[in-house]
């Protein structure tokens, strides 16, 4: 046998395996996730999140995911709370997938005249005029996520907008936009 046929076959024999040792995510895969989120779909700084796949195809999986952030209060400001659940899509067939998602975030949380914590920082306004304001976003997540399907680490980063729906406080009006991006790192299991 001559070297060219040599190199061949093994290039064919290596591209044969690497295929096959591809890890897929399917519905023996690990389908629960816990990790913690700067910002992102909860609105406020920091969240814990659980998500927990429901529905698995070739291509893509859906999610699910409830979360929890608390920032306490700072000197007489009001703690700022988000509660979100968001339902995200996965495309992608191994480790590495482009996500898309939407859900609603009750969040409570600090405003005062000329200073929202998600936008200008420039107003003139004391720390008596701080209210809080309560009311329910709508999130969106658009980005990258990581996870292997035998479970471990776990990254998530992309591009988190929200959309204020309702307020239950006269301070800020609906409809108002909070663009917004979203860190995260957990454990799948």
């Amino acid at each position: 046998m001559n070297l060219k046929k040599i190199i061949i076959l093994s290039v064919l024999l290596l591209t044969f395996t690497l295929l096959n040792g591809q890890e897929s995510f399917d519905s023996n895969s690990k389908k629960n996730t816990l990790s913690i989120e700067a910002v992102g779909t909860s609105a406020s700084p920091l969240s814990l999140n659980y998500d927990r796949v429901l529905f698995i195809k070739p291509n893509y999986h859906i999610n699910l995911s409830l979360g929890f952030g608390y920032f306490p209060s700072v000197k007489d400001w009001n703690p700022i709370i988000g509660v979100p659940l968001t339902i995200n899509i996965s495309m992608g067939k191994t480790k590495h997938f482009f996500e898309v998602g939407t859900g609603l975030t009750y969040n409570s949380g600090l405003e005062q005249s000329g200073y929202d914590y998600f936008g200008d920082f420039s107003g003139n306004s004391s720390i008596a005029d701080a209210e809080s304001v309560k009311g329910l976003l709508w999130a969106f997540r658009l980005g990258y996520k990581y996870q292997r399907p035998t479970g471990g680490f776990f990254l998530r980063v992309g591009f988190t907008p929200l959309f204020r729906i309702k307020t239950l406080s006269d301070l800020k009006p609906e409809n108002e936009f909070i663009p917004a991006f979203g860190l995260g790192i957990g454990y799948s299991f």
